[in-house]
């Protein structure tokens, strides 16, 4: 999946809408940007001049350079962070420390205490987020070549060292570019890590994880777009808090041009389909997914250099919950499970539809989501059965069929006895469950 997250996002990086994904730089109020304030210091010849209120422009990410501190204590290399509403004395204390660490330093010391003054007399409105950053003579840091270079080196500090333990080695395959380079052995891209102490087995050194899958600098910034696209335009809802993406995976390719036609259809369908709340008879994964069915209408999304990789996850702040993954789906074995899909359909239709009491047809397709419900939990968590399912589905490979009809014929009894007394209730459980 990573390989593929890496090849994917390499075809999208000249793209200029992409940009704010491929900066160093963090979008601070990614997925509420309407809700974003940006409070601007000013400052000329090192002489603070005071504060003053912009709207967040998402353009200008890239100018702010903003990175998400380490640790609660933690601050960012340069004077630019997210506002502690609740506690802005906080935020201040970490707005000092990086003035005075930052070298070269954009104030005197002696205007630090004047900027401590002006930000304790700034208000905040409970309706928006803030961040705050400065302009010196009237750029942001982020326009100057020096404090980019140092912001990226020490945003990439966090991919080789971690609690006292470096995983960095020069003159070594990245596993991504093939090329020779300094690889680091701590990106966690997709939640992978290996230098907890829960995760260590047989004695491992944290220090050889460059050696288990070696990472170049250069990839870095290539897969971290990778997961800003996955997450904000390429990922859709499931249920609950689970969600679903479906990434292409470029296996011979040759022209790089088509190559990157074919990453932005995709992508474009993609984002339309996390968005979609329309619901289809060719929806397969929940009752609005489109994607598999643009996937095999399309030439050029089921070409036979294509396959697909589908990841069914939770996102726990900043880290994935990957429920499942799975690599290498032939476009042709999704044309097949859709097919298969339309055939039991048609077969079970008589029993997949009924009238309610206001003369209303209701009908009833077959998708995971609808799969999930002979799955759950009591606490409507999914239980890892259904998940062995799903990859049996996408691969091909046997799933026990008899544990499937025990989970059908348990739900159907345990629905019976709660809605017997309920006709309209009744049937439209039947209806739910018998196509499966």
């Amino acid at each position: 999946m990573i390989t593929a997250l890496y090849k994917f996002s390499k075809l999208l990086q000249n793209d200029p809408d992409l940009q704010i994904y491929f900066s160093t730089s963090e979008n601070p109020f990614d997925g509420r940007e309407e809700l974003g304030k940006i409070i601007v210091g000013e400052v000329e010849n090192k002489q603070f001049k005071g504060f003053h209120l912009e709207d967040f422009n998402p353009s200008s990410v890239p100018k702010y350079l903003y990175r998400k501190p380490a640790g609660a204590n933690g601050t960012n290399i340069v004077p630019t962070l997210f506002i502690n509403k609740q506690n802005p004395e906080k935020t201040w204390r970490k707005i000092s420390k990086s003035l005075l660490n930052l070298k070269p330093r954009i104030v005197q010391e002696s205007e630090i205490e004047k900027i401590s003054t002006e930000f304790s007399k700034l208000e905040f409105n409970s309706d928006f987020s803030y961040l705050i950053t400065f302009k010196l003579d009237g750029k942001f840091m982020g326009e100057f070549e020096s404090y980019t270079r140092l912001f990226s080196n020490e945003a990439y500090i966090k991919y080789f060292k971690k609690k006292n333990k470096n995983s960095k080695k020069e003159n070594k395959t990245c596993a991504l570019t093939g090329k020779i380079s300094t690889v680091f052995g701590f990106v966690d891209t997709l939640g992978f890590t290996v230098d907890a102490d829960s995760f260590m087995r047989n004695g491992f050194n944290a220090s050889d994880a460059y050696k288990m899958f070696p990472i170049s600098e250069s990839a870095i910034p290539i897969l971290e777009a990778g997961r800003g696209i996955l997450l904000n335009q390429v990922a859709a809802n499931f249920f609950g808090q689970y969600k679903y993406a479906i990434i292409p995976n470029f296996i011979f390719l040759e022209d790089q041009e088509l190559g990157e036609m074919v990453a932005s259809t995709f992508l474009n369908k993609a984002a339309f389909n996390a968005d979609s709340k329309v619901k289809g008879v060719a929806a397969f994964i929940n009752d609005s997914e489109s994607l598999l069915d643009e996937i095999v209408n399309s030439d050029q999304l089921k070409r036979s250099d294509i396959q697909y990789s589908i990841l069914f996850f939770e996102q726990q702040q900043a880290q994935f919950k990957i429920h499942l993954e799975i690599s290498d789906v032939l476009p042709s074995r999704i044309s097949k499970i859709l097919e298969s899909k339309t055939i039991a359909e048609e077969k079970y239709k008589w029993l997949t539809y009924y009238k309610t009491k206001d003369g209303t047809i209701i009908t009833h397709n077959i998708t995971l989501f609808r799969l999930r419900e002979y799955f759950l939990t009591s606490d409507k968590v999914l239980q890892p059965s259904y998940f062995k399912l799903l990859s049996s589905i996408f691969t091909g490979q046997k799933f026990n069929d008899l544990k499937l009809l025990s989970l059908i014929l348990n739900t159907w009894k345990l629905n019976y006895k709660k809605y017997f007394h309920d006709e309209e209730k009744s049937v439209c459980f039947i209806c739910e469950t018998s196509f499966s």
